[in-house]
């Protein structure tokens, strides 16, 4: 696969009001959305936009207190979680598609307690 430099990734992310993960799962729902609609998917022919549902797993951090890094078994632990989002592979457009992944994100990021 070729490389992107990060540069121009950061200058994506400031250009659409988003933020580097949110690209890389739009890229992701992107590859899926292409690969079915090459293979003649029923699904995706079937349904539009967010009528259909394609959720990824999202590795989610939890902040750490000032105790657990001054403790150096502690401080080398990783503290995460998965979350499910969907990734708007039904989306036709691609400004849409990115829309909404930054939709869904942000509301993850929102709630108290995230859909694990």
């Amino acid at each position: 696969f070729p490389t992107i430099p990060l540069d121009f990734v950061k200058n994506l992310k400031a250009a659409a009001g988003v933020t580097v993960n949110d690209l890389l799962v739009f890229a992701v729902s992107q590859a899926i959305h292409d690969y079915c609609k090459a293979q003649d998917d029923p699904v995706l022919a079937s349904k539009r936009g967010s009528s259909l549902s394609c959720r990824a797993l999202l590795p989610v951090a939890f902040p750490r207190s000032p105790e657990s890094i001054s403790d150096l078994a502690g401080a080398l632990r990783n503290l995460w979680c998965m979350v499910s989002c969907d990734i708007g592979v039904g989306f036709e457009d691609v400004v849409e598609r990115l829309e909404y992944v930054r939709s869904r994100t942000q509301e993850l990021k929102a709630k108290p307690r995230a859909y694990m």
